[in-house]
Formats: C-alpha cells, structure tokens, sequence
C-alpha cells in the first residue's frame, strides 16, 4: 500500500415520517371553521446510483495527491476549509506535507489528528475553497458498483493533476482488528492508499487502506471510517512554531516555482536571520530525476542553485561556517543510470553574506 496536504463533511440526512401529526389547537371553538388541510409534500425520488461518469464527476473535485517528504499518496477533502483526510502510515513522521489538487492548486497541509489504530489521519490544508464528498447513506453490498480515485505513482505526467479512477465491485465485508473493510476485488496501485471509495453517485463509503491475504485491496468501510474521521475533524488545528511556520511558508513557495519540496532541508543562522536550503523535485517529471535547491532568508524567496534542474542531488546539510548551506550532488560517468552514479559526489557551499547568495563552485554537468 502507499508510501510517496480539511475535516469530514457528514451530510447524510435522515428521512422524515410521511405520516407526521398535525398539531391542532385544544381551544378551538365550534364557530371557528376548520383549518385547511396540511399538504405534505411527496418525498423526492432518490436518484439512481448507476452512472459511473456521474461518480467520477462527484468525486473527483475532493481527490488529492498527499506528497510526505519522498512518499505519495492519495486523500480526500471530507468538510470544508480544506480538511482532508488520508493514510496515517502516509503522513507519519511528518508535521508538514505538500497537496496536489486536481484543479491545479499546490498547497502546503498540516497534519493535525490521526488514529493509529485504524490508519487515518486529517490534514488542515492552507487553503480554501477544495470541493468535498459526503458520505453514502448506507453501507454497500456485495455486488455494488464502486469507483476508487487516487494517484498511482509513478505517474507518466508528473505528479499532481486528474486522479485516476479504478471501477470496483463490493464484495463479502471483512473484519479485521475490531475495523470493517470492503473487499474491492481489484488489484490497486500503492499510490491509492488513503484515497475515496465512492458509490455511483459520487458518495463516500470507504477508504483505500488495506491489502487482503489474497492479494486483493479493501477499504476501511463507511461503519468503521466515519466515527473516526468525524472524531478526527473535531480536533483543533494546532499552532505552528516559528521555525514550522517559517517552513511552510518556503515550502509553499517551492511548490508555486513547480517543485515539489522533498522534506530534505538545511537551515543556519546568518546576520541574525535564517538562512534555508530546501530541496525540491520537478513536479512535471515522471521520475525523480530532475532535482532543485531554492534558497530563502527568512521568508523571502532568494533564488535557486542552478538555472536548470541537476539530475540527482544526494542532501542538503548546514556547512560549517555560519550562513552556509551545503548541497551535495550526485557526479555521474558517461552512460551512468540514473539510479546509479558513479562518480565521487560533489559538495558545493552556498553562502549568504548579508547581500547575495554566493555558491562556492560549480555543481556537475553545469
């Protein structure tokens, strides 16, 4: 399942009694001409759940591609003001994560609850304004038609964009550690993880979160997730420090400029400000290959080490003079993989001396 940023909208309604009294005044005289009848109005039908192309319009809006550090994976927004909510072994580890929304929109997410017990966890997007689902009435039953949304990776585009779409047939529910899944009866890619299960109508009735023994995917199911997630949604964004605010401000930069921050970051002290480092991934890359470091004082957006992309950059550490970042790259031979270069990797000092950002040399293949 996946390794690779919002709280749940509960909008189902419960149906009123068609054969609801009417209340009538116990101080009505003779003389007073009855009240006119009460029309009740018919329920209105509920429309049929068989168009997939429907499904897929519902639900692809709320779809995300959840990047923490080096890890992708799926989510989806389940209320407004950007809550969305995903996998917990996606975002573990992680107080910051990167959101790709299917409309184009970068933003930088915070996780702010999860349930270990169950694999979720809700992130606070900085954003407003995401399209969300709401969850099925009922529980699907073996036979149902279902789609599941997410983001395998790789992916022939890059990262981000439309999520794709898998039809899915419910099957035989399954119990598993006090939680209820749905058998899909479908292979999944690892990217899907955390992503919706939604009906023919668009609605939500599970999330991708586990692989059965056969080899098949289920989803942790509307009875078991919602509880959950509607906990998860009542839990008050925390507030970020100094340093995580400073970061996530750069990180939200990083992703305007098209790249996709990797969590691998340095940050120094220079003329009594903070000097940052963060490395960044082309996000219209189909592979990882295709590597940046952008560099900021404070908040302000300084500029990048090269004018284009290195193939491989290996880390970015502080240097040992104050206001210097490091960036190590990768040195490759003629006709060297891209997973495997063979030459010494090549450190290069980045140093900001009140003014500009000076490099102390020229990086490999530039």
């Amino acid at each position: 399942m996946g390794l690779a940023l919002a709280a749940l909208l509960a909008l189902a309604t419960a149906c009123a009694g068609q054969n609801a009294p009417l209340l009538i005044g116990m101080d009505v005289t003779p003389t007073v001409p009855p009240p006119s009848p009460t029309v009740i109005p018919s329920p209105s039908p509920t429309p049929a759940c068989n168009d997939p192309a429907a499904g897929r319009a519902a639900a692809a809006p709320a779809t995300v591609q959840v990047v923490a550090g080096t890890t992708a994976g799926s989510g989806v927004a389940v209320a407004p003001h950007g809550r969305v909510v995903t996998a917990y072994r996606l975002v573990r580890d992680h107080v910051l994560v990167s959101l790709l929304l299917p409309d184009g929109r970068k933003a930088v997410g915070q996780v702010v609850a999860w349930d270990e017990a169950s694999d979720l966890a809700l992130v606070a997007a900085m954003l407003d304004g995401l399209p969300t689902v709401r969850w099925a009435p009922a529980e699907p039953v073996p036979g149902d038609q279902l789609l599941a949304l997410g983001y395998p990776f790789p992916s022939q585009h890059g990262l981000g964009g439309q999520p794709t779409v898998t039809a899915a047939v419910a099957r035989r529910p399954v119990e598993a550690s006090g939680q209820k899944y749905i058998s899909l009866g479908t292979d999944l890619n690892e990217g899907y993880s955390g992503g919706p299960v939604v009906d023919l109508c668009g609605r939500l009735v599970g999330l991708v979160l586990a692989r059965l023994g056969d080899g098949g995917e289920a989803a942790l199911s509307l009875a078991s997730a919602r509880p959950i997630v509607e906990r998860l949604a009542a839990t008050p964004t925390p507030s970020l420090g100094p340093e995580e605010s400073a970061l996530a401000a750069n990180m939200a930069t990083v992703l305007r400029e098209g790249y996709l921050p990797s969590g691998r970051y340095a940050a120094v002290t220079a003329a009594s400000e903070r000097f940052y480092g963060l490395h960044g991934i082309c996000l219209d890359s189909p592979d990882s290959y295709c590597q940046k470091v952008l560099f900021f004082l404070g908040t302000r957006y300084l500029g990048a080490d090269t004018q284009r992309p290195s193939r491989l950059i290996l880390d970015v550490t502080p240097g040992e003079r104050p206001g210097e970042v490091v960036v190590i790259y990768a040195s490759y031979a003629p006709g060297d993989p891209d997973c495997c270069p063979t030459g010494q990797p090549v450190p290069i000092p980045y140093y900001w001396d009140g003014q500009r950002l000076r490099p102390g040399g020229v990086p490999p293949g530039h």
